[in-house]
């Protein structure tokens, strides 16, 4: 039989676990995309490589060719942090979302109880 304490455990109990998952998503998150002053650029991406390849003076093909693949390649790494981002963004609000709703549930489940009493 089900009870007004199964179901107030069931209801708080999948809540919790939904903002569980919530909040590992923002912790996710950090470690995915880290604050702007830790993030360190690599080498290969540094502003002075970049200064380097476009005062090149002998091979003016080859200096385009260059500048244009490292920002190319540096457009590709934005677009991987936007993608994680965006998949994780969606995690975080729809598992708030569903948590949300089972503690709105669990409130229904004591509301009725308050009205008669204590009892169902």
């Amino acid at each position: 039989m089900i009870t007004r304490r199964t179901l107030l455990i069931f209801n708080f109990g999948v809540a919790v676990l939904f903002m569980l998952v919530g909040l590992l998503s923002i912790y996710a998150m950090n470690i995915v995309r880290p604050a702007s002053g830790t993030l360190e650029v690599p080498p290969a991406f540094s502003s002075t490589v970049l200064n380097s390849i476009a005062e090149e003076k002998d091979p003016e093909k080859l200096r385009s060719s260059a500048v244009f693949y490292y920002e190319l390649a540096r457009d590709f790494r934005k677009a991987r942090y936007a993608a994680s981002e965006g998949y994780l963004y969606d995690v975080r609000v729809l598992s708030f979302f569903v948590a949300g709703l089972f503690a709105i549930g669990g409130l229904l489940v004591l509301a009725p109880a308050r009205e008669r009493g204590g009892q169902i």
